[in-house]
């Protein structure tokens, strides 16, 4: 039984017995019988497919009359004998090149058949006179192997060196430009004179951008930033011969690009309700700037969008000033300037468009006891009620005056939001020229909170609080935050326990725990007292009330420290909180 599946078509089946020929075109699901016009009684002893169309069958016989080769056009419609030039001996096997040409392995050696020609010619190349049973083409090296009745088997050079098929790129042309990020359609044309083209690759330099396998070739590059680009097309033909094309370079410019380059106001410290923001605006692109949007925000909110017109040249730079903001709370803010649309386009560089500035807002005036010493200046401070005021010169010192209440005497005084190192103070009385007693004292060291506790107050006593700058320390431009508490029970020393949803604007008041350096960059250090030995969970919260770290610390009774690395979050505020179950502990973080 002689078998052949269509190289082209894998539903095209072929098989012979030594005097019928059969055909399958679904896969061998049925089978009909293509004999007819076939020389009868003559032995068959291979049949072969075209290696390019399923339609075009080959049937050799051993045959002495010197018909020995057919072939069918039509599927096996019909057959028509090509065996001029063969010696009327039996044909024993067929290969194809990819090209078409043909050769015929019979009771003699070898002959070759060129696709364009209509007749056999002679190619033992050396090789003895002896029956060949097998050809077979090996494509990597171009070689033709026969097996042979008794000699073995023999190997040859095919009848003619496969050529390498041509290749050249046809679009992008060169110097073509681009504006960034570019999209680039590579198309390659092709042609191989003896086979097919397998394949065609395309490079930027050495690096391999993709491949096509099917005409018309091309490769579609996206998202190309900034720079200059040297394009080639390398076409691998169906005998594994490679040609590369002649290089074609593109340029790929940033065209439309802006951004802000600083922040001119806010920043730092101020001092006023209200802030004409200004940025510096620069054009990163090569065209000519015209127009330009800045998207603004306060504290992570809404943008607020602002139309910028004008001219500006490539690499140059502007300062624009924004509409005015008003309306923030004193603390800490964060405003964010970035650009939008350049020019009517999307920006080509979105990675250099904004700019973040922290600054303080403070309503506060240096508006208490500037008599200092005098018992008759130092003002009755409203219990449960926050007292922003300064601390305005190296000898200034702040008294206050609170009395206790029948219904909740107990005493929590909370000194918070320090410029300096402020000192805090509890004495049971004050005149003109002396102090009472020292109740109580806070003196930690920095602008870390300062608290007392007094859980044995007289119901109804008056007592007196000072704070002043330890070493003469003052702000001019600062205000302290001052909170003395109630309560009918005893307070206990920790922080105000706050949910995971954390309000920015919520007052932080803790003992037990301090972070410095405040705001910072890098890192943060954590300085943490704690009652008992405990596991405690530490976690870093955005304003928005996601978790950006977490870790379990194991704390030893007593004073404990622990630094945590801020460098890979951004810019903005958030609040470090320390739990162990039984009790909570917060403080809020700025990161510059």
């Amino acid at each position: 039984l002689q078998l052949d599946v269509a190289p082209s078509n894998n539903q095209n089946i072929i098989a012979a017995t030594s005097t019928r020929v059969m055909k399958s075109t679904n896969g061998g699901t049925s089978w009909t019988e293509i004999t007819t016009g076939l020389p009868a009684g003559m032995a068959i002893q291979s049949v072969r497919f075209s290696p390019t169309d399923p339609n075009k069958i080959f049937v050799c016989f051993a045959t002495y009359s010197g018909n020995s080769v057919y072939c069918s056009t039509n599927g096996g419609t019909s057959w028509a004998s090509i065996s001029s030039g063969l010696p009327a001996i039996p044909a024993n096997c067929l290969t194809f090149q990819s090209n078409g040409d043909m050769y015929c392995g019979n009771d003699m050696g070898v002959y070759y058949r060129a696709a364009s020609a209509t007749t056999w010619t002679a190619f033992t190349n050396g090789m003895p006179g002896v029956a060949v049973t097998d050809l077979d083409i090996f494509v990597p090296t171009g070689k033709l192997r026969a097996s042979t009745y008794g000699r073995g088997i023999w190997e040859s050079p095919l009848n003619s060196a496969n050529a390498p098929p041509s290749v050249s790129i046809t679009s992008p042309t060169s110097n073509a430009s681009f504006a960034a990020p570019a999209t680039v359609s590579i198309t390659a044309n092709t042609s191989d004179v003896d086979g097919t083209v397998a394949k065609v690759e395309f490079f930027n330099g050495t690096t391999l951008l993709g491949a096509s396998t099917a005409s018309p070739y091309g490769f579609t590059w996206s998202n190309i930033p900034s720079g200059n680009y040297v394009l080639t097309a390398k076409a691998t033909d169906n005998s594994g011969n490679t040609s590369t094309s002649a290089s074609v370079s593109i340029i790929v410019n940033v065209q439309n690009d802006a951004g802000i380059s600083a922040i001119i106001t806010p920043n730092g410290a101020l001092t006023t309700a209200t802030v004409t923001p200004s940025v510096t605006l620069k054009n990163l692109g090569s065209n000519n700037l015209t127009t330009a949007q800045i998207l603004y925000q306060l504290d992570g909110g809404a943008n607020s969008i602002f139309n910028w017109s004008g001219s500006l040249v490539a690499g140059a730079t502007i300062n624009v000033s924004l509409p005015v903001l008003s309306n923030y709370n004193t603390g800490a803010h964060i405003f964010t300037a970035t650009t939008g649309k350049v020019n009517g386009f999307t920006d080509s560089n979105t990675a250099n468009n904004s700019k973040t500035a922290t600054f303080t807002y403070s309503n506060c005036t240096n508006d208490n006891d500037t008599a200092n010493n005098s018992a008759s200046t130092a003002p009755v401070l409203a219990l449960n009620t926050e007292k922003n005021s300064q601390i305005g010169s190296s000898s200034d010192i702040d008294y206050y005056k609170i009395t206790t209440t029948t219904a909740s005497p107990k005493l929590r005084i909370t000194l918070y939001n320090l410029p300096a190192d402020y000192d805090l103070f509890l004495y049971t009385a004050k005149t003109a020229t002396s102090l009472g007693s020292t109740i109580g004292s806070s003196q930690k060291t920095g602008t870390t909170t300062e608290s007392i506790i007094y859980n044995t107050p007289t119901a109804g006593a008056t007592y007196f609080i000072k704070l002043y700058g330890y070493g003469g320390v003052f702000s001019t431009t600062k205000c302290y935050s001052l909170l003395v508490e109630t309560s009918n029970t005893s307070f206990v020393k920790r922080g105000i326990e706050l949910s995971d949803k954390i309000d920015a604007t919520a007052l932080v008041r803790v003992e037990e725990m301090t972070v410095y350096p405040n705001p910072t960059h890098e890192l943060v250090n954590i300085r943490f007292i704690s009652d008992e030995k405990s596991d405690y969970d530490l976690t870093m919260i955005n304003t928005i009330g996601k978790t950006v770290k977490s870790q379990r610390v194991q704390y030893e009774q007593g004073e404990n420290f622990i630094t945590v690395p801020t460098n890979d979050l951004p810019q903005g505020i958030y609040f470090i909180k320390m739990s162990n179950g039984k009790s909570s502990y917060t403080q809020k973080l700025i990161i510059e």
